[in-house]
């Protein structure tokens, strides 16, 4: 009973009698009688019936009261037991959330205490009463008297068994047949809770004991207020003054330990609980419903917490106390100290929903789906948003606010584009454009701005990316819907001069079209002038008059002719022309002409085509020499015009025959090369990595995030992505195996990515060349590899145990990021002493090795990732090289193929000396390449000049 009067740590029921008696008499005898007592003391008195009424009003009593999953409450009214079966109220009338529920309310009988606490036992059929320091266990039905004591505190176990609290250092367990045990905990026990476990609280912490032996489980450090458990046992809820932990308990752990007898500490077994969420809010009652936790919160607030989510079921009107969750209503129930009960649906199709989610259980979650009333899909969609689950949020929502929206808010912009076109709202469109625009997807911005016609936004996008077809596909729009300035601004930076003139023209903008000749087109000037004059003599005759033809008054129009004569060369001839000149012969004719092939030289679409077909026209080699004695760490780096070398290999000009010097710092060490661009590492700080277009001067320094000494570098372009990426691997011995590492550097955005392992090994790491660090073919890169490799693989002694069947070439996809094994030709039937290599050969990959160490054979597969397109491209003898007499068999690595396919040039180096050849194929002859010894061929990589990554 809740009592005024606060007496040694409790509150007292003096107190009460004295206020209510008081009140009685203020109400009963002052007033209705015209008593008056002295000022003084009747101030006094009235202050204290004032005080009392107010008090009384405020403070109200929370019901004694239990309730059963089986749907039975029973409730003290003073003395007085009554029960009540909310199934019945069910049947009889329909229940709506927050209304009064009409109860039929039966008798029990009288208690000889004064109820305190009513706890049912788990199986519903005792009730025990606590109070005035005493406890009785009745039967439910009929009320009957089983069991006493004394007691302060019962509680029962998940079995039936019961524990009472008689001071705070004596604790008695009784079994289901009443035969008692004491406990006499080393601390003040101040409270007391059942479950599967018992629970004994001081002031600072919780103990547990098994309810068999009282054996210590586990010591938690915490200010407890109260403690919940679920029907199953393994959660429980810790409440403290401010907030809540839900836990999780594993009894597996606790048995091991009990019944193997292993010791234990102070603090008992070792991780029987863990925590798993903490809730910030101060809970006043609370229940478990499967792994839901429900609970009415400080503010009044009916909450439910599925994980560290909490959802709020109603907002309580007054303050009501949860009494417990029937399952066959699907309801939790609550009463307030008038004994009023009412029900509120819970939905437990949407906890167990969360709950399964929260588990990582999709499948069974998905099933549980369709049961969820769509009126609470919203409730599922925040859940799934706020647990980053966007897709399952996105493929759920049917509202196309609510999900362009969320695509909006989580960066999924084809989603929201797809919804964008349902709605067909401007708005939409033109928000979905700025972002996607700020994302960098600028086809998609096209799309979405064209939507919204949004006329500035195209216009600054194609001005900025130089786009030529988006600027004239603007221009056509923007006529179309009378936008006449930016059809000109756009017709203008396109350098369609004459477009720009009859659109004035067709606008009736005569005089500014004739100012657009005099400065542009010349020889339209006089066309322009007559039929301004013809309009402008409607008006006024004798300014049309006074206008001067340049024709007619040449001495008036100094260099009139020369200006008017016709261009001598088409622009559009001009623009191929360029596709065929040295990177550094386009800039420098550029430099001298107008504005317009400033732009044009900067697209991407010019910028592939002349990659394409000024690198067939002028293929070139880049390779770096040895060091001098005097420069140990000097490495030059010279480039060799690839037709020169075909055209006379043996010339002693070729001595000569460098376009350009590596421009570095001695440190930097050239290590891969793709459309133009080279990639460098430091010799000394290996993470350290730069990219270098020698054509235009562009640099892009960045630190490796791969090891120092054990990374293997290529280079390719992704064109879907289009963009060149770096592709990194390491290798590392772990016990008897390999383990890898891969990882992408996008030169678009500067980023890092991992991807996947490597799924075979590739030669490069038993030989280090560049004949297998990684060939770039049309958006792949591909290495050489060896299935199931061991260690002692690496020693040539036993390279005859390896089969043919162990080699495959592995292909990484940069658009997709996905690895394909390339199965190597039927011919290919026995492992060579030396390692066989791959190469690109005309756009082709090209596998070659050695056969019986007398000929050399080259395989082309005709039609990637097919292996019964693999065709013989060569096979020649040894006999016609120069260094046949000094090695059984030659290690040969082909570098370029001529586009007749008749010239091949090969590489070889033995460690000491290298040199490289010019095959005939038709005359099946050789000839020795004459540049000077010192450039090291085994690292020579094909490279053309371009304007990839235009600074």
């Amino acid at each position: 009973m809740t009592t005024l009067g606060y007496e040694g740590g409790r509150f007292c029921n003096a107190g009460v009698k004295v206020i209510v008696f008081l009140v009685r008499l203020k109400d009963t005898m002052l007033a209705p009688c015209g008593l008056r007592l002295g000022s003084k003391f009747e101030r006094q008195i009235l202050l204290l019936f004032d005080l009392s009424t107010i008090l009384l009003k405020v403070v109200r009593r929370e019901p004694v009261a239990s309730m059963h999953n089986n749907g039975e409450i029973i409730w003290a009214k003073d003395n007085e037991i009554q029960i009540v079966d909310i199934k019945n109220a069910e049947a009889e009338a329909e229940i709506v959330d927050g209304e009064m529920l009409p109860l039929a309310v039966k008798e029990l009988g009288a208690c000889i205490l004064n109820p305190q606490s009513l706890k049912h036992n788990p199986d519903g059929r005792f009730v025990a009463v606590c109070g005035d320091g005493e406890y009785i266990i009745h039967t439910a039905l009929p009320w009957t008297n089983m069991s006493c004591g004394s007691a302060v505190e019962i509680v029962w176990s998940l079995d039936g068994e019961y524990a009472v609290r008689k001071s705070n250092s004596k604790i008695k367990i009784f079994s289901k047949t009443f035969q008692e045990k004491s406990v006499h905990p080393t601390f003040s026990a101040e409270k007391i809770f059942g479950g599967p476990v018992l629970a004994l609280c001081s002031n600072d912490s919780i103990c547990f004991y098994d309810w068999a032996e009282c054996r210590l489980i586990r010591r938690i450090e915490v200010k407890l207020k109260n403690l919940y458990w679920n029907d199953s046992g393994d959660l429980f809820a810790l409440c403290g003054h401010t907030s809540f932990f839900t836990v999780k308990y594993n009894c597996d752990v606790v048995s091991s330990y009990l019944d193997n007898g292993i010791p234990v500490d102070e603090d008992g077994t070792e991780n029987p609980c863990k925590l798993l969420h903490e809730i910030s809010e101060r809970v006043r009652r609370g229940i478990w419903v499967e792994d839901c936790f429900i609970y009415t919160n400080s503010s009044w607030r009916l909450n439910y917490c599925v994980g560290d989510e909490v959802t709020t079921i109603f907002h309580l009107d007054r303050p009501m106390y949860l009494l417990g969750y029937l399952a066959s209503q699907d309801r939790v129930y609550l009463i307030d100290s008038d004994f009023n009960v009412m029900g509120y649906k819970l939905l437990l199709s949407l906890i167990k929903y969360k709950s399964l989610v929260i588990r990582g259980d999709f499948e069974r979650a998905k099933e549980i789906l369709p049961s969820i009333p769509k009126e609470h899909h919203n409730s599922v969609l925040r859940f799934l948003e706020s647990r980053g689950m966007i897709e399952d949020a996105l493929n759920l929502a049917t509202d196309p606010e609510y999900r362009f929206g969320l695509a909006i808010q989580h960066g999924r912009l084809e989603v929201a584009k797809d919804v964008a076109l349902e709605l067909k709202s401007i708005s939409k469109w033109k928000q979905l454009g700025e972002l996607a625009m700020s994302n960098g997807k600028l086809e998609m911005a096209e799309e979405c701005l064209e939507h919204a016609m949004d006329f500035h936004g195209l216009l600054l996008l194609h001005s900025s990316t130089v786009d030529i077809r988006g600027m004239s596909k603007l221009a056509t729009l923007a006529k179309e819907h009378g936008k006449n300035d930016f059809a000109f601004l756009c017709l203008f930076m396109l350098g369609k001069r004459e477009d720009c003139r009859q659109l004035l023209e067709e606008s009736n903008q005569n005089p500014e079209a004739i100012l657009m000749g005099r400065s542009y087109l010349p020889s339209k000037v006089s066309e322009l002038l007559e039929k301004w004059r013809k309009d402008l003599s409607k008006v006024n005759p004798k300014h049309a008059y006074s206008l001067a033809n340049p024709e007619e008054y040449t001495d008036l129009c100094e260099y009139w002719q020369v200006a008017s004569a016709p261009a001598l060369v088409p622009l559009n001839l001009i623009e191929e022309i360029f596709f065929y000149l040295p990177v550094r012969s386009v800039l420098n004719v550029v430099s001298r002409l107008n504005r317009y092939f400033n732009y044009i030289i900067r697209t991407e679409h010019f910028v592939q085509k002349h990659l394409e077909k000024s690198g067939f026209i002028n293929p070139y080699l880049i390779m770096i020499s040895e060091p001098d004695e005097y420069h140990y760490y000097d490495f030059p780096l010279v480039s060799v015009s690839v037709n020169s070398l075909l055209e006379d290999p043996a010339a002693p000009t070729l001595r000569e025959s460098v376009l350009f010097e590596h421009s570095f710092t001695t440190s930097w060490g050239l290590i891969c090369s793709c459309n133009g661009l080279l990639c460098f590492r430091d010799i000394f700080q290996s993470s350290q990595l730069c990219f270098w277009n020698p054509a235009t001067g562009f640099k892009l320094e960045c630190i490796s995030e791969m090891e120092k000494d054990n990374s293997v570098y290529s280079f390719g372009f992704d064109p879907l992505g289009k963009t060149l990426k770096l592709v990194v691997f390491c290798m590392k011995r772990v016990g008897s195996a390999l383990e890898n590492t891969v990882k992408i550097f996008n030169l678009n955005n500067k980023s890092w990515k991992d991807v996947q392992q490597l799924p075979v090994v590739p030669l490069y790491w038993f030989e280090r060349s560049r004949s297998n660090s990684g060939f770039h073919l049309n958006g792949s890169i591909n290495w050489l590899a060896l299935r199931n490799y061991s260690f002692s693989d690496y020693n040539p002694d036993h390279v005859r145990y390896i089969t043919t069947d162990r080699y495959v070439i592995v292909s990484l996809n940069l658009s997709t990021e996905i690895y394909t094994e390339l199965l190597l030709p039927e011919g290919f039937e026995k492992v060579p002493k030396r390692q066989p290599r791959i190469a690109v050969l005309m756009d082709q990959i090209c596998f070659c090795h050695d056969a019986e160490g007398t000929n050399f054979i080259i395989w082309q597969m005709k039609c990637f990732g097919n292996r019964d397109s693999w065709v013989k491209l060569f096979k020649f003898g040894y006999e016609n090289f120069p260094s046949a007499n000094q090695l059984q068999c030659l290690d040969f690595s082909p570098v370029y193929l001529s586009q007749d396919g008749d010239k091949l040039i090969l590489v070889r180096g033995d460690g000491v000396a290298e040199e490289a050849f010019v095959y005939y194929h038709r005359d099946n002859r050789v000839s020795r390449i004459g540049i000077a010894n010192n450039l090291l061929w085994t690292e020579a990589m094909s490279y053309v000049g371009s304007m990839v990554y235009l600074d």
